[in-house]
């Protein structure tokens, strides 16, 4: 495991052959052992978290993974992806879910060529502002993504800067 893991706004990572491939036989067996056919958007955040999982030699996602509160253990804190396809202006996290990570990562997949890292925030952070809002029928909280900020998680913790 590294010493710290720095995610810095507007980074861009390249989606290389080895997470690719992965990505797509990791989808490929979920739509063949669920009998579904994953969304788009589903599909870009599993392959998020293979570039991700890649770029930092952190675990890759499993087929029982799939199924945790959180898509990376990083020295200690649960950390949660969201992703989306085109350039998201918030993060968008379910009300009932705030207290599954200690961290939340919003990326941006363009194309399925890169992967760039949008912003993120702290649970501690936004419980100080907690403000909830109903989005289709659903409690959820909504983080501007020029509230987000550069991440760094270390063995001292989690550091949030601009």
């Amino acid at each position: 495991m590294s010493l710290e893991y720095v995610f810095n706004k507007g980074e861009t990572y390249s989606v290389k052959s080895v997470p690719l491939m992965l990505a797509e036989r990791f989808i490929a067996n979920i739509e063949q052992t669920d009998k579904v056919v994953l969304t788009d958007s589903q599909a870009a955040g599993y392959l998020a978290q293979f570039v991700i999982a890649h770029s930092y030699k952190l675990s890759e996602p499993t087929e029982q993974s799939r199924f945790d509160r959180y898509d990376f253990l990083i020295h200690g804190k649960e950390v949660d992806m969201k992703t989306s396809l085109y350039n998201a202006p918030a993060l968008i996290i379910d009300a009932n879910k705030l207290e599954d990570a200690d961290v939340f990562l919003l990326f941006n997949t363009y194309l399925g060529n890169t992967v760039t890292f949008i912003g993120g925030t702290t649970q501690a952070r936004i419980l100080q502002n907690l403000k909830i809002a109903v989005l289709n029928g659903k409690r959820v909280i909504i983080i501007p993504a020029e509230e987000l900020t550069s991440i760094k998680i270390d063995a001292l913790g989690v550091e949030e800067y601009v």
